[in-house]
């Protein structure tokens, strides 16, 4: 009934008007006026301008976040030379199945006639303009963050340690789905897998659970335990069964909560057993992070574009004394990867970043070594291999780029309809993100004179009646190296307001 009501008073003005001014008889006044019925009841969020966040974080998200985090903001698909914008009436979204007061941040102002013509429009990832930002938008982990600031050399096979060398010589990539063979030594003791079969110093052993239950098997090792993952097929779902083996018995792991998923995947484990990740490697990963026996939800960091439909991965736990990151790279043939998980200045992980795309990739799998570490570096081995070929690198992490100011520039931003009259253009942005890092936006017609975006009291930043923008996420620098805020979308609402 409150659409009804308002599209009537809506109606009423417009007639008024009619009467009351002949020069809105001619056909393109009345065609605007028309169009204004149309679209007068549109959504908008009601917080301020640079305060909005989405009350979902990347922790714990649900499959719709998911979703909105990699499509919403960062298809890379479309190339527009400029940021479309696009009109939503309310009646359409209600017809589509979506509820406008919670997937879009906003309320329905059935009573409210201070916005005669609102709309939105998504701000993604071919919309940035990624030659003049010094901000990284990572397709990897569709996050935005500064730059990482490494060093690379190729070396050759006589150049690593024997300690290096022997550590890649005992490692070979495994199909994702199929037969497997695997070996962790821990000491002189070897657990080994050959299909389904377990294997201690080479003696068979049994499995704590049914053999024919059992879909897969992997191994991972904390500390000087063995871990062992097992993945089962009941009906239509698989869950993960996870145990440490200390090469006498088994005894399951209690604190990593139940994991089940509609999809295949492998169990890895890596770190130390007082503070470790466990990874569910399948089209969109189930991650925990476990310490002092509390788990946290990291999945949002094992996503589908992390995950490339299913791999076992391998984790590298680097604690400087300062902070703890997390390395990441694949067992799994020919689907390379290598992702560093940053906590900044908290114990929780806040950040991800893809390193591959920083190394000549020349291979079809990657494995790396931990060489050593300080608070101010970290220096792995690379081991590149493939059909054409074995290459090895030496690797060094020295944080962000992030001794500069940082800025994240969009490409032109074309109002539609800024010719209409009697309306002021108005504008709201903000960021998702699970950290509370500072950050503002700015504003310029030219991409010469900037001003910052400050709301007015109902969150609304007023604009210049002109077509086009240009508009910039900026954020401040940081003494610490390792240091980078993560922001997992941008959003921009627009619309118009009365006089």
């Amino acid at each position: 009934m409150g659409k009804k009501k308002t599209n009537a008073k809506i109606r009423k003005k417009i007639a008024t008007k009619l009467k009351d001014k002949k020069t809105l008889n001619n056909i393109s006044s009345l065609f605007i006026l028309v169009f204004l019925l149309i679209i007068s009841l549109i959504t908008f969020p009601t917080n301020s301008l640079n305060n909005y966040k989405y009350d979902n974080s990347i922790q714990n998200p649900t499959v719709e976040d998911e979703d909105d985090r990699r499509i919403g903001f960062f298809n890379l698909d479309r190339k527009p030379s400029s940021i479309k914008t696009e009109n939503r009436d309310i009646e359409e979204l209600v017809r589509e199945g979506v509820d406008v007061d919670t997937n879009y941040g906003s309320e329905i102002r059935d009573n409210d006639d201070s916005y005669i013509y609102l709309g939105s429009f998504g701000y993604t990832g071919s919309n940035f303009d990624k030659e003049k930002s010094n901000l990284r938008l990572d397709t990897v982990s569709t996050g935005i963050s500064f730059f990482p600031d490494v060093a690379v050399n190729e070396i050759t096979e006589n150049n690593l340690s024997k300690k290096a060398s022997n550590f890649f010589s005992s490692l070979s990539c495994n199909n994702f789905i199929g037969d497997r063979e695997d070996e962790n030594c821990l000491g002189v003791n070897c657990l080994s897998l050959r299909g389904n079969n377990l294997y201690y110093n080479n003696q068979q052993i049994n499995l704590p659970l049914e053999k024919d239950k059992i879909e897969a098997i992997s191994i991972s090792s904390l500390d000087s335990s063995w871990v062992l993952g097992i993945t089962i097929k009941e009906k239509s779902e698989y869950q993960a069964y996870i145990y440490l083996y200390n090469g006498r018995s088994f005894s399951r792991i209690k604190e990593i909560p139940e994991i089940v998923s509609s999809d295949f995947g492998l169990i890895s484990v890596g770190g130390t057993r007082e503070d470790y990740i466990v990874v569910y490697g399948s089209t969109q990963g189930i991650a925990y992070r476990i310490r002092n026996g509390e788990a946290k939800d990291i999945s949002s960091f094992f996503d589908y574009r992390v995950m490339k439909k299913g791999l076992k991965t391998e984790i590298i736990r680097v604690d400087d004394g300062k902070r703890v990151d997390w390395y990441v790279y694949s067992l799994s043939c020919d689907k390379p990867l290598f992702i560093k998980l940053y906590e900044n200045d908290s114990r929780d992980i806040v950040g991800e970043i893809s390193l591959l795309e920083e190394v000549p990739f020349i291979g079809e799998n990657l494995y790396l070594y931990l060489e050593e570490y300080t608070d101010t570096f970290r220096k792995f081995n690379i081991h590149y291999s493939g059909i054409r070929g074995e290459k090895y690198f030496n690797f060094y992490d020295y944080g962000f780029k992030n001794e500069d100011d940082g800025y994240l520039y969009s490409k032109s931003l074309r109002f539609s309809n800024s010719e209409v009259v009697n309306l002021k253009q108005i504008l709201r942005a903000g960021v998702t993100t699970n950290t509370d890092d500072d950050y503002s936006f700015e504003i310029s017609p030219d991409s010469n004179t900037w001003k910052d975006m400050i709301p007015k009291e109902n969150g609304d930043y007023i604009l210049d009646n002109v077509s086009n923008y240009i508009l910039r996420l900026s954020i401040d620098k940081e003494e610490d190296k390792f240091y980078s805020p993560f922001f997992t979308g941008i959003f921009f609402d627009y619309g118009y307001s009365k006089l």
